[in-house]
């Protein structure tokens, strides 16, 4: 769930981040100067995550957002410490600060609550999906199941019959195993935002709706990690 979502207008969430990163880097800024140690300290995770996206922009490595997590609490620090800038000009700094903090709280309470309650990986609730969708289907043929793009090494740790692909064309070999066998072709598919990326040709076939249908998802701690099972339209 983004700002964006919880906020509901895109002025008002690019306002919020713009607030929340601009008063971080003034307290940033602010320990630098009066206490360089704690500010270098502050800034290195800050400088190594700009090199980061700057050195995987250039290489063509995929971006991860939660490999810059590190940077969240020493955004929030600056925060706290941007109470101090204000107080060349008052002396209610405490105040301030406190005011500040509260700007950051408040409209990311739904964020926090997400945190503490979904899991890392919704992985094996797709796989448990696909184990019972033979008892919710009586008379069926048990289902062939793939798993498409990145999470398909990880998917045969929770349901061992799982068959990988990778592209397009391996999901045209499944529908027809599936076809000549006469059983139901099951999808299940995660890391959505990398495999658009690095996998598009396969998900444009599993965003066709009247190709497939995506029959349950299971939300995250991260949004790479929602995993959704899909069922093929084109076969019995």
């Amino acid at each position: 769930t983004s700002l964006l979502q919880v906020s509901g207008s895109p002025v008002v969430a690019g306002l919020l981040v713009a607030v929340f990163f601009g008063l971080a880097l003034c307290g940033i800024a602010w320990a630098l100067r009066h206490s360089p140690k704690t500010g270098w300290l502050l800034a290195a995770p800050l400088i190594s995550a700009v090199l980061y996206a700057a050195i995987g922009s250039v290489f063509g490595i995929y971006f991860y957002p939660r490999f810059v997590i590190a940077t969240v609490p020493v955004m929030i620090v600056g925060l706290s410490l941007s109470g101090h800038i204000f107080s060349e000009w008052s002396q209610k700094r405490r105040l301030i600060t406190y005011a500040i903090l509260a700007l950051y709280i408040v409209p990311t309470m739904h964020q926090r609550s997400l945190i503490m309650s979904r899991p890392h990986s919704t992985a094996g609730d797709a796989a448990k999906y696909v184990k019972d969708w033979i008892k919710t289907h009586p008379g069926s043929k048990a289902p062939l199941v793939m798993c498409y793009g990145l999470g398909r090494e990880v998917m045969s740790v929770y349901y061992p019959a799982v068959l990988p692909a990778s592209k397009a064309e391996d999901i045209t070999a499944l529908e027809q195993q599936a076809r000549s066998e006469q059983r139901p072709l099951l999808v299940i598919q995660g890391y959505t935002l990398f495999n658009r990326t690095k996998a598009a040709d396969g998900m444009k076939l599993l965003d066709d709706r009247q190709h497939f249908a995506e029959l349950a998802g299971w939300p995250a701690l991260d949004p790479d990690f929602y995993f959704r099972v899909l069922e093929d339209r084109q076969t019995p």
